[in-house]
């Protein structure tokens, strides 16, 4: 680590470390990705022709809850992971962390694997990831940043409902593959 100008250069693998270190929240980033990636391609008939051994499209009531809590709960442990290295934080701001995040995470995907919604997974894409990075790579002050998810939980349903209502109004959308 050197100094040119009065700005810190920074030489080899320094911000890959940041992201070894925290590969537990990039793998739930993956897990939400691939339960996303699954809807949309059965739920769509996309390319579903080479893919084999995978459970049958629509997925029951209970396949659904375990998979949007799963994929929540996931967020919620490693974005709880993140914040207990980078501050001292309490029980309850922790636990108020990981619900935020878990719901902030199942919301968007119960709208996508239910329904077949893809808006709120769509803003779920623009703020989540960026956010964990920032977390991650960057010291900040607090985790005001966790605000995000709740932003996204508050949104998710709004952009639910709006795009079932347009999409089912203009285009004749009933649900398709996604109801059975």
């Amino acid at each position: 680590m050197g100094e040119l100008g009065g700005h810190a250069i920074v030489d080899g693998p320094f911000y890959i470390w940041y992201y070894a270190d925290t590969w537990y929240v990039w793998v739930s980033l993956l897990v939400v990705a691939s339960v996303a990636e699954y809807a949309i391609r059965f739920g769509y008939d996309i390319g579903t022709h080479r893919l084999r051994n995978l459970p049958a499209f629509p997925p029951t009531r209970s396949d659904i809850a375990v998979l949007t809590a799963g994929a929540g709960a996931l967020v919620g442990v490693s974005t709880v992971l993140l914040l207990s290295e980078s501050f001292t934080t309490s029980i309850p701001i922790l636990s108020f962390v990981f619900l935020l995040t878990a719901a902030g995470t199942a919301a968007p995907l119960l709208a996508l694997v239910s329904r077949g919604v893809v808006t709120p997974v769509g803003l779920y894409v623009l703020y989540a990831p960026t956010t964990l990075i920032t977390a991650a790579i960057m010291s900040t002050d607090g985790p005001v940043w966790v605000t995000l998810f709740g932003f996204g939980l508050v949104l998710a349903p709004l952009l639910w409902k709006l795009e079932e209502v347009l999409r089912s109004r203009y285009l004749g959308w009933n649900g398709g593959r996604f109801t059975g």
